[in-house]
């Protein structure tokens, strides 16, 4: 193999050097991303790029959505925990689930109560959210500490984050269980979006994703309904 250089680089954002860090982690071997250019005195050797990811870490290309999962435990505790892993499960159905690390208080909360609230956020409120992910006390509401204010949900005992773009309230269906995760499904009760961000057709303001290592809004329009409706006919129905 040629004489070469080792660099890091995160796809979009910077080259790191092999001992500049990011978030913690070293990136040649944590995060797994090399990027290998010939030294610049050799001009005629060739290029050769690998951008393999090490298997956890494709999260840097996937997004995540950024929630709030509130919950109330048995004895009347509210709880909030930021969380990215939460999807539906199949378009037509009222199906939501969020995958939880073990243990904790959110999963132990909705094993007890069966409900929780999905909390969708924006950039409102989003640094408030954020520090609900410090370690308190299981008897602590992290909301109150973060000087959030909340709401009562219409379906559910969890309090909703009054500045969410938008809230799902679910009960528990089932879960998953593996041996350092549980993939809790819940049935999608009441859905409702804040009309503090709603003109009447659209979100007046993004809901946020991670991109490792940033948070990010959505960003604008790429395709249409109506577009995809000319090469998908029968899978996607032009709008009325």
């Amino acid at each position: 193999m040629p004489e070469s250089i080792p660099v890091y680089c995160l796809p979009g954002f910077f080259i790191f050097t092999d001992k500049e860090f990011l978030g913690g982690l070293q990136l040649g071997r944590d995060i797994g991303i090399s990027l290998w250019l010939p030294t610049p005195a050799k001009s005629h050797q060739k290029k050769e790029i690998k951008m393999e990811l090490a298997p956890d870490k494709f999260k840097l290309f996937l997004p995540l959505p950024v929630t709030l999962i509130t919950t109330v435990d048995a004895a009347g505790v509210h709880n909030g925990a930021p969380y990215g892993c939460v999807m539906p499960i199949l378009r037509p159905l009222n199906l939501i689930a969020i995958a939880s690390a073990l243990p904790r208080d959110t999963l132990k909360n909705i094993r007890e109560t069966k409900e929780f609230v999905v909390n969708v956020l924006g950039s409102p409120d989003f640094r408030k959210a954020m520090s609900c992910a410090r370690s308190f006390p299981a008897d602590v509401n992290e909301m109150e500490m973060a000087e959030m204010e909340t709401t009562p949900a219409k379906t559910v005992a969890p309090l909703r984050m009054k500045n969410a773009l938008g809230w799902i309230e679910a009960v528990l269906e089932q879960e998953v269980t593996g041996e350092d995760y549980v993939l809790t499904i819940g049935r999608v009760k009441h859905a409702e979006v804040n009309d503090l961000y709603w003109d009447g057709e659209k979100l007046l303001e993004d809901p946020l994703v991670m991109l490792a290592p940033n948070f990010r809004t959505l960003g604008g329009k790429f395709a249409g309904r109506e577009e995809l409706a000319e090469f998908m006919p029968g899978i996607i129905n032009k709008p009325s």
